[in-house]
């Protein structure tokens, strides 16, 4: 089965513990990453997010989805990730465990990515399409 998940990235103001801003930093937008993705059989919206010290899983009220999609287009990069669930299922590693190590595993993609702005560029190789763009308009970029 074929599923279809979102897969944002942003700045992790908050989010990060203090040591990983510092390999991130140099990559504005690429600090930190999520997903989320619709459920047609419970028509709901889902987001997985680590954060810190935690994986969240949250089933999303419309008003939850409706604010995740607003930030993700303000704020966020958004790719839409084609996850074949019939594959085997990428290993998850024991240390460290962080937003990207997650959601490799979640979206079953081999890659070597270590940052956030690495995973974002293996999913670009991939073919990913780009759903949002921070500061997107009609025109294009603002």
């Amino acid at each position: 089965m074929i599923r279809l998940w979102y897969v944002g990235f942003c700045d992790g103001d908050g989010v990060m513990a203090w040591p990983w801003r510092w390999f991130t930093r140099h990559r504005p937008g690429f600090n930190h990453c999520f997903a989320f993705r619709f459920e047609p059989l419970q028509r709901i919206w889902y987001s997985v997010e680590w954060s810190g010290r935690r994986l969240h899983v949250i089933p999303l009220s419309p008003e939850q989805t409706t604010n995740l999609i607003a930030f993700a287009t303000e704020h966020a990069t958004v790719y839409a990730v084609e996850v074949d669930e019939s594959e085997a299922v990428t290993p998850l590693p024991g240390l460290p465990v962080y937003c990207v190590t997650v959601l490799k595993h979640l979206l079953n993609v081999r890659t070597w990515a270590i940052t956030p702005y690495q995973f974002h560029c293996a999913l670009r190789r991939r073919g990913c399409p780009v759903m949002f763009q921070a500061h997107m308009t009609l025109q294009g970029v603002s």
